[in-house]
């Protein structure tokens, strides 16, 4: 099955892709019991890393949940801050890897995140974009950082799904609030934290990238009225 000009195909009666070079046809061993039968064909297909897909399908078909890490000075910040919405670059059907689009590839509106509930691997791309002022903050006093944004989907319910690698998947965006949930990440003196976020109306303002020193000052007066602002304070969580 096509999707677009995608090169990949879709799982009989579920929301799952593969990318056509990830496949290879064949038979599965039998004393497995698991078949991915593909839409309009009777071929049986296999990604080639069979022994991490495996795990990954036995437990989507049951309801998988998948972790997203995003630092705040990330480009979609405002979209996840004002709109709840968790938005990639574009709007192109087709799937790709993690900075991978070409100048001959349309930026895609698929979310990378890991294929399986990977809460500390999502923690350090949050920590990610991290510059010389605020690493300095963060040596004196805890400092949001970033966020991981878990994203729970099925065969038959949630976002569509790509599998890519062990490492990576695709999930189908935009995604709107309501479809996802967000955990704060901090750092401080004595490590990485996390705390809860009831709400994407619960963010601090956006990091910039690779700031001057007058650029973070400001910042950090933004992100004083935040903290100001809060009912209480964060209950903390250390991760690492």
């Amino acid at each position: 099955m096509k999707l677009g000009n995608a090169d990949f195909v879709k799982v009989k009666n579920e929301q799952l892709y593969f990318y056509d070079q990830h496949l290879r046809t064949g038979t599965l061993d039998e004393r497995r019991r698991r078949k991915v039968w593909v839409d309009d064909t009777d071929a049986l297909l296999m990604p080639v890393d069979e022994d991490g897909f495996l795990e990954f399908y036995e437990r989507y078909r049951g309801g998988a949940t998948f972790s997203r890490g995003i630092c705040a000075t990330h480009w979609g910040w405002d979209d996840l801050f004002k709109r709840g919405s968790l938005v990639s670059a574009g709007q192109n059907p087709k799937p790709n890897w993690t900075n991978c689009n070409g100048p001959d590839v349309a930026e895609t509106r698929w979310l990378p995140a890991y294929p399986f509930e990977e809460f500390t691997g999502a923690a350090m791309i949050a920590l990610g974009n991290l510059d010389e002022w605020t690493a300095s903050l963060a040596s004196s006093t805890e400092v949001p950082v970033g966020v991981v944004a878990t994203i729970r989907a099925s065969a038959t319910n949630g976002p569509a799904v790509c599998w890519g690698t062990a490492g990576e998947i695709q999930v189908d965006g935009p995604l709107a609030w309501g479809n996802f949930t967000l955990t704060a990440i901090w750092l401080g003196p004595g490590g990485i934290y996390r705390s809860k976020l009831s709400n994407y109306s619960k963010l601090w303002p956006h990091r910039p990238y690779k700031p001057s020193k007058e650029a973070f000052i400001k910042w950090k007066s933004a992100l004083d009225e935040w903290s100001e602002d809060q009912s209480s304070e964060p209950e903390l969580t250390k991760i690492a």
